[in-house]
């Protein structure tokens, strides 16, 4: 069995949660992490700072992690003593306590960081590549969340020292709805959105005339109200919903769909996928390791939202399209998109980079 030791921070983190997930599923890898995260577990972090009150700051648990992962075996006598022999190390996120941990094991094993097998992780809501971390760490692999195709292709980067790869999100289906068919799908269309970026603005628009129009069972919801308290069918839109709440009805829905918000990595895709609820999405010009492919996992559409109707109308009058997309993108997504299957990939790619070998970037579908 390999050994990985994983540095976390307090505060609630899809990106970097997903990958811890996806370690603890993996019956191939002993996992000592650091610090050990309550919220997780069905607890209460206490530790990240609030602004003007150190150590005040609390993260509840997050509702995603319904089914909680197990409990850490390692203290941190354990990890101090195994320090060198470690296949993996992993920075979870270059938040404040993540790195404060990591220093941690620096200061107390008196190993230098170049040394390591270790590789960073940024899982936040841009494109820019934190040159100071990859300095700070040495590391030879960087994974970026949202690697735009525009700036960078996937593999070394000469400025920065090392190498580069994209680690989008992945599905939390171990905690997602699973029981519900097409012939209990309650809802035409779902939408619930919060309104960070114009995109979505127009998107509910779209979802909500249409579904109006031709008089279709649907939930449209958002964040804020505020957009469209003008619009003529503002009646028609119904209020907030829990995170359960707001998973069951995507899962009870025909048709969904996701565009960008403050990042161009969205969650409702990868949820909708999980469901076999048809996706309307725009493509959000990020690197994806194994693709979907339009008109097979999932139906693209244009950034500014302008063919979502035709596009609903397409879903809609053909439901043997629509159920085939759905099935597909499910089983798309569960072959190359779950925790577990991103955690696959994150080894694969880690093993060789440290390892010295060279990658073809085709060989993930990128």
């Amino acid at each position: 069995m390999k050994s990985c030791l994983l540095f976390a921070d307090y505060q609630t983190d899809y990106s970097a949660d997903g990958i811890l997930a996806g370690f603890y599923e993996n019956p191939d890898w002993d996992i000592s992490e650091v610090p050990r995260l309550a919220h997780v577990r069905g607890g209460t972090d206490q530790g990240y700072d609030l602004p003007g009150e150190p150590g005040k700051g609390l993260t509840g648990t997050p509702e995603y992690m319904s089914n909680p992962l197990p409990e850490s075996r390692h203290s941190p006598e354990d990890i101090l003593d195994n320090a060198k022999n470690y296949d993996l190390i992993v920075l979870l996120s270059y938040r404040d306590y993540a790195l404060r941990a990591f220093q941690w094991f620096i200061e107390k094993t008196g190993l230098s960081s170049k040394d390591l097998p270790l590789v960073v992780l940024d899982g936040e809501d841009h494109s820019q590549i934190n040159r100071h971390i990859i300095e700070r760490t040495k590391t030879r692999l960087y994974f970026k969340r949202e690697m735009l195709k525009e700036d960078r292709e996937p593999g070394y980067d000469q400025h920065l020292g090392c190498e580069v790869w994209p680690l989008p999100f992945s599905a939390f289906t171990r905690s997602y709805p699973n029981d519900i068919d097409d012939q209990q799908k309650e809802y035409d269309l779902f939408l619930s959105l919060g309104m960070t970026h114009p995109s979505r603005i127009a998107l509910t628009k779209g979802f909500l005339e249409f579904a109006v129009d031709n008089g279709l069972r649907h939930y449209i919801a958002m964040d804020t109200d505020a957009p469209m308290r003008s619009h003529p069918y503002y009646s028609h839109m119904q209020g907030r919903l829990d995170w359960f709440g707001y998973l069951r009805k995507q899962a009870q829905a025909k048709i969904g769909a996701s565009v960008r918000g403050y990042g161009r990595d969205a969650l409702h895709f990868w949820e909708l996928m999980s469901f076999e609820t048809a996706c309307l999405y725009a493509e959000p010009g990020i690197w994806i390791p194994y693709p979907p492919q339009d008109g097979i996992h999932c139906l693209f559409i244009k950034e500014d939202c302008s063919d979502v109707k035709k596009n609903i109308e397409v879903l809609l009058v053909n439901d043997l399209l629509r159920i085939f997309m759905a099935r597909k993108g499910k089983e798309w997504l569960y072959q190359h998109h779950t925790n577990f299957q991103r955690v696959k990939y994150l080894i694969e790619i880690a093993m060789k980079v440290l390892g010295g070998e060279k990658i073809q970037k085709e060989e993930y579908g990128l």
